[in-house]
């Protein structure tokens, strides 16, 4: 397996000021006693995630002399600019399997989709998945050309993984499926739906407006009597 390698550098408090382009980062694990506190350049972590995504084991190097094989745990990002801010490291535990998420990688075209105009529905984007870490991938093919028919389905069970991994999810889990296209006739009457609800809730706006009104006029004619009575005594 390749080894890829990540730079890093201690990360003191002081120094923050000298790290423009530069994001925070934490490494811990089973085999840790402290946390270490850590700097990583952005260009590089991107450049690096796009190669390996999370289930890939990459070799942290910290100050050009600590070695640690970790894998991208949790990246947390600023919710106005979506600018990534910080980021969790996990030091695997190479003797010991671990549970991670290994993302499926969609190949190949659906027959069903380029003959009949199939609407393909993906159920499944990852698979949950157990392993020693030195068999850890980034991530797994399904190949969609036997999807011939709208009643072909892709399940768990008809991904290939490698022996060296165990699939967690059910395998009777629906991967991918197809639906047929809707016809003019359907779109139509989708659009005629709509407009019959749009005109239901006016109608129902309006008989609420109503019943306000005759509540309202219910109030005046309370508010009026006492003053009835009053000239009433009055010419008494």
């Amino acid at each position: 397996m390749k080894k890829i390698v990540l730079k890093a550098k201690t990360r003191i408090p002081k120094k923050e000021g000298d790290f423009i382009g530069w994001v925070k980062g934490v490494v811990y694990g089973p085999e840790l006693k402290k946390n270490k506190l850590v700097w990583v350049k952005l260009q590089d972590f991107n450049k690096t995630f796009k190669e390996t995504g999370r289930s890939t084991l990459v070799d942290l190097k910290i100050d050009e002399k600590e070695d640690y094989s970790v894998l991208f745990h949790e990246m947390q990002r600023n919710y106005l600019t979506n600018d990534l801010t910080h980021i969790d490291f996990y030091k695997v535990k190479m003797g010991e399997k671990i549970d991670t998420n290994i993302e499926l990688n969609f190949i190949d075209e659906a027959p069903a989709v380029k003959e009949h105009g199939a609407i393909l529905i993906k159920g499944l984007y990852d698979l949950d998945a157990r392993c020693f870490p030195r068999h850890l991938v980034s991530t797994i093919d399904v190949s969609l050309k036997d999807l011939k028919d709208f009643e072909d389905y892709i399940y768990v069970k008809d991904i290939e993984v490698p022996k060296e991994i165990e699939v967690i999810n059910n395998p009777d889990t629906v991967v991918v499926s197809l639906s047929r296209p809707r016809t003019d006739e359907q779109m139509e009457a989708l659009d005629e739906k709509v407009e019959m609800d749009v005109d239901k809730v006016e109608v129902e706006k309006g008989g609420d407006k109503e019943e306000e009104t005759e509540e309202g006029d219910e109030e005046q004619k309370a508010e009026k009597k006492p003053n009835e009575n009053e000239d009433k005594n009055k010419k008494e």
